[in-house]
This record gives C-alpha cells, sequence and structure tokens, in this order.
C-alpha cells in the first residue's frame, strides 16, 4: 500500500512556518506530531481499504437494510411447547451451507428440481405463523416450508455465508430462535460492509430485499454463545 505524502498542519488563516513539527494527516485532517505521523497515516490507509465493520447491533441502525429483529418474539412457554415438540421428530445430519442437525417440515423441493404433492407444515407452527402475518409486511405471506436446525457449539458446528435458493426460499425468509443467543454476520456481497446481528434466544428474525438478496449470512462457531441453538426458519416457496 502506497504512503500518504505528509502534508503541513491546517492552522488559523497561516501554514505553520517550517520546522514546526506538526502535519496534518490527509485522511481524517488530524493534526500530528512528526514523530508519530507516518505510523497514524499508515493505520488511516488500511482502514479505508478494509471492509468497513457495523458496531454491534444495539437498534434498528446496526441492521443490514430490509432485517427486522424481533426480541421476545415467543413467550418462554411457547419455546418450551416447541422445544418438546421438535424434541419428538427425526433430526439427521446436514451439510448443506450448514453443519449441524436438521429436520425439515411441509413442501420441499430437492435437487432434482421436482414439484412434490402438497404437504401441509404442522398445526404445531399455526400460532407462530399467524403471529408473523400480523405484520403488514407479512400479511400475504403463506409459508409452506420449514426447516428447524440444532446446532450444538462442542461439535463445532456452524453456519457457513451463503444466499438462499431464490426458488427454494423465495423472497423472505423468517425465522425464530431457540435454546441460546447467537450472532449472525451479514456481509455484502462486494465486501465492503458487513453487520454482527444479535438473534437473541425467543426471538425472531425477518430478512428481505437487501438483506436477502445482496448480503450473505452466516454464524461462525465462536458466535454460538451457548452449547445448543435451534433455529426455526419458514419460507413461502416459489412455484416452480
Amino acid at each position: 500500500m502506497k504512503r500518504a505524502k505528509l502534508a503541513p498542519a491546517p492552522g488559523s488563516g497561516a501554514q505553520p512556518a517550517a520546522g514546526s513539527g506538526f502535519v496534518a494527516c490527509p485522511v481524517c485532517k488530524k493534526s500530528l506530531s512528526l514523530k508519530t505521523a507516518q505510523h497514524h497515516i499508515d493505520l488511516c490507509l488500511e482502514g479505508m481499504a478494509a471492509p468497513k465493520r457495523a458496531a454491534a447491533p444495539s437498534s434498528a441502525l446496526a441492521l443490514p437494510p430490509g432485517l427486522s429483529v424481533v426480541p421476545n418474539f415467543l413467550s418462554v412457554d411457547e419455546e418450551q411447547f416447541l422445544l418438546r415438540y421438535l424434541a419428538r421428530q427425526t433430526w439427521s445430519p446436514s451439510a448443506f451451507n450448514v453443519m449441524c442437525d436438521s429436520v425439515v417440515f411441509g413442501e420441499y423441493r430437492s435437487a432434482s428440481w421436482q414439484k412434490p404433492g402438497r404437504v401441509e407444515m404442522p398445526p404445531e407452527f399455526d400460532f407462530v405463523i399467524e403471529r408473523f402475518r400480523q405484520r403488514p409486511e407479512l400479511a400475504a405471506w403463506r409459508p409452506n416450508n420449514a426447516n428447524a436446525n440444532r446446532y450444538t457449539k462442542s461439535r463445532n458446528h456452524f453456519l457457513r455465508p451463503h444466499v438462499d435458493d431464490r426458488m427454494k426460499a423465495g423472497d423472505i425468509i423468517v425465522n425464530v430462535s431457540l435454546c441460546s443467543d447467537a450472532v449472525m454476520t451479514f456481509a455484502k456481497m462486494d465486501g465492503l460492509l458487513s453487520f454482527d446481528v444479535l438473534l437473541a434466544r425467543r426471538s425472531a428474525s425477518i430478512m428481505a430485499y437487501a438483506s436477502r438478496w445482496e448480503y450473505t449470512h452466516e454464524i461462525k462457531m465462536d458466535n454460538f454463545l451457548g452449547e445448543t441453538r435451534i433455529s426455526i426458519n419458514f419460507r413461502q416457496t416459489r412455484d416452480w
């Protein structure tokens, strides 16, 4: 990386005299001592070249465009109801975009690109879907597919960076988080911007618009904040 040329620090109306011992950083415009100026400027230039990273999420300002996070979407009793239902299911190892255990519900279109017959979503999910559909942006949303992913930290599970298949997942992906918190990273396709988003236990997230199509999403091994996390992901698949 080329170094920036040291510029004299701006004074109050006139340039400082030669040998004053201060220069201005051409990046951030700070007035610097000559002894530390070059190191400071190198760091500023590296910061310009590196991908910009959003601050830890504390408000909607820390979310990628098109993503909504709803804290406390589920009550403790509702979470336990879903966990008891999921415990009765048959889980299988999955390595498609994820390293975890998974179970699929409703319609599922396999890689063979064959459209299956109608498969109803389990009634245990009805209250979750209806609560989502009370939101204006989801009033016309009709999910016909869901999958549950169970991540176990001690087994080094993770969600690799990806964008969900256009045909299998539709325009909106809705998620609820169970058992523990996790941090999901959204990264712009051009690599210039990323967000670390806290998905707290019993929260919900709605991924649409730019967050759906222009950002990859992932959960790194170290970003599972408990031993076990289960997510239920709802989609309205497109007709093929």
